[in-house]
């Protein structure tokens, strides 16, 4: 009777890298506040006479008086605000809000990533428990894992999951073997941290 194949190499384990996120958009300058504001023609001349608005404010002589301050709008001037103004009239953007320091980080923002250090133990847990009816099979494929690893190098349990699998038995095995990695800890600004990563696991076989 013919054996089922062996793995030829140990499946392989290694960090990657996740995609970067994308950069925000600039912001135009944020309008100018003062005590009056002057008109300016438009860049490109309106087609047409536009439909009034009914919720527009009503145009107060005041706005237009060219006492004060000059601004893009119409408001408590800032006496430390020197700027000119921008011919932005819209409304100041809201502040993005400030990042949890409780969060892990990604892997791509720190200063040393961590660095798998039990790997001969992980090769031999995905020998011996890779999936037998996929062994007899001899399918091969990828699993794709995303977790936490806290301060001490430790997988946290509850962050385990699955990007992507071409087999649903290779992902239960990985994330069973995926409790059990220990790695260097992530450091940032020389301590360290909790941080975010993705590793891909490589399922393969001997002919």
């Amino acid at each position: 009777m013919e054996l089922p194949p062996e793995p030829k190499q140990p499946p392989k384990v290694e960090l990657a890298p996740r995609p970067e996120p994308p950069r925000p958009r600039a912001r135009p300058p944020a309008p100018v506040q003062g005590n009056f504001v002057t008109p300016r023609p438009p860049e490109t001349p309106p087609v047409g006479i536009p439909a009034p608005d009914p919720n527009a404010q009503a145009v107060r002589p005041e706005d237009f008086s060219g006492i004060g301050k000059e601004g893009d709008v119409v408001g408590q001037p800032d006496p430390a605000d020197t700027r000119a103004p921008t011919g932005n009239t819209e409304p100041a953007p809201p502040a993005d809000p400030a990042p949890a320091n409780d969060g892990p980080m990604d892997v791509s923002a720190v200063d040393v990533r961590p660095s798998l250090s039990n790997s001969a133990d992980v090769q031999r847990q995905l020998q011996r428990l890779y999936p037998p009816s996929l062994r007899d099979a001899g399918v091969t494929g990828e699993t794709v894992l995303q977790f936490v690893i806290d301060e001490d190098g430790r997988v946290e349990p509850g962050s385990i999951e699955v990007v992507s699998s071409s087999d649903e038995g290779f992902a239960a095995v990985a994330r069973r073997i995926a409790a059990n990695m220990r790695f260097s800890p992530a450091k940032s600004g020389g301590k360290s941290v909790r941080v975010t990563t993705t590793i891909p696991v490589q399922w393969t076989l001997s002919r």
